[in-house]
């Protein structure tokens, strides 16, 4: 999103699901969470009941309220359930400009969509505009490791040397070590509950750099 937004949140950032019931299409593994294997599916032709919204309401609900850190002033956040995508000029709306929540709930209820906002809900925006993107656009992705909860808070190590093995061995990464100013940049803009966070330009590196980590859980975007 517009990163000179000045109210943005903690992260500014957001997260889109194409969630169903159905189960078909290519399979990708993305993850694993509890030594199980996570994976997708593509299908773009997902559709989901009113019943179906109601439970995946109740999971993220229950996400939210068990670790959003809703104590924290710039902590706003919000989810957005849509059948269909709002228009693609929001998302470069969101990135380029400023939109108010009063025009997202606008286009959410134009959509017969469901949301739920927490505190000043302005994390409406940011999810709302990214389901408005267009994934056949440029992109890049994201490797998370997830640290066991009793680490949480704790400091963490991440040594500049790996750092930089990983950096030469895969060339795809990128903004993993600033050699001019011996800065490690895999460890700034880590959160309590993450371990460490890897950004690449091609997919298929995933789980082989993720296959050294030893993480809780491991998922990819």
């Amino acid at each position: 999103m517009n990163p000179n937004i000045p109210w943005k949140t903690r992260g500014n950032g957001a997260v889109c699901f194409k969630i169903g019931m159905q189960v078909n299409g290519d399979k990708n593994r993305i993850g694993k969470i509890d030594n199980s294997d996570i994976f997708c599916y593509t299908n773009d032709n997902i559709s989901s009941g009113i019943e179906f919204i109601d439970r995946v309401d109740n999971l993220i609900n229950d996400v939210f309220e068990n670790y959003a850190k809703l104590e924290d002033d710039n902590t706003n956040p919000g989810y957005v359930i849509l059948n269909q995508k709002p228009p693609s000029d929001l998302y470069y709306h969101g990135v380029q400009g400023i939109l108010t929540l009063k025009q997202i709930k606008e286009i959410i209820n134009s959509l017969n969509g469901f949301y739920r906002g927490y505190k000043n809900s302005r994390g409406l925006i940011g999810a709302t505009a990214s389901i408005a993107w267009n994934h056949n656009l440029d992109r890049t992705y994201e490797l998370i490791t997830y640290r066991y909860k009793d680490k949480w808070g704790s400091n963490r190590y991440i040594d500049d040397e790996s750092v930089k093995k990983i950096d030469k061995l895969y060339p795809s990464t990128f903004d993993n070590y600033d050699y001019d100013n011996k800065h490690n940049r895999r460890i700034d803009w880590c959160k309590p509950g993450v371990s460490d966070g890897l950004f690449l330009f091609f997919q298929e590196d995933f789980h082989t750099e993720g296959r050294n980590e030893n993480p809780e859980n491991l998922l990819s975007f």
